[in-house]
């Protein structure tokens, strides 16, 4: 489904399921579309958007470090999936917004080594998302993972087999 950014910022801002969101296109499309025209709709202005390159998080060990690098996680991080699930609950006490939307870059070199992994890792994401949607008031949380066009089928099937809902936003010229 092709996507224009009012349409994204109205999705980004509910906290309602989808949490998780499959973008296709040009990295650089895909990075000025949610650090510029996004980022500066009144809606998501007080979002905390974050970019973890995939090139840096192809094991479960280099992607803890990835995540505890860009989301500023505490000292006590203790690099395991439990830690990660109570950082990411925890991400207010001291990175506080009104919302949050983390920007998974090129997804397809994310865990290349464990497909085990992947979908532990979708499986805790898609987790928090549901809980900062459950809180009062709710918090919107997004994950957005982008691919090229010629990574989508690889993609979709990576998430098909994690059982996780998600939509697809295509920015492909067709």
């Amino acid at each position: 489904m092709h996507m224009d950014p009012n349409r994204i910022v109205q999705v980004l801002s509910k906290t309602k399921p989808p949490w998780i969101h499959l973008v296709v296109g040009q990295k650089q499309t895909i990075l000025e579309l949610l650090t510029r025209k996004i980022y500066f709709q009144d809606k998501i202005r007080k979002f905390a958007i974050r970019d973890v390159p995939g090139d840096r998080c192809f094991t479960k060990q280099s992607l803890l470090r990835e995540l505890a690098r860009v989301l500023e996680f505490p000292p006590y991080f203790g690099y395991n999936w439990d830690a990660l699930e109570e950082c990411l609950l925890d991400l207010a006490d001291w990175m506080p917004a009104e919302g949050y939307i983390l920007l998974f870059i090129d997804t397809d070199k994310v865990l290349t080594d464990s497909e085990g992994d992947f979908t532990t890792l979708i499986s805790i994401l898609k987790s928090v998302a549901g809980e900062w949607a459950s809180r009062r008031p709710p918090v919107p949380f997004h994950i957005v993972l982008h691919c090229f066009s010629y990574e989508k089928e690889k993609i979709l099937s990576r998430m098909a087999n994690t059982g996780s809902e998600f939509s697809i936003w295509d920015f492909e010229p067709v």
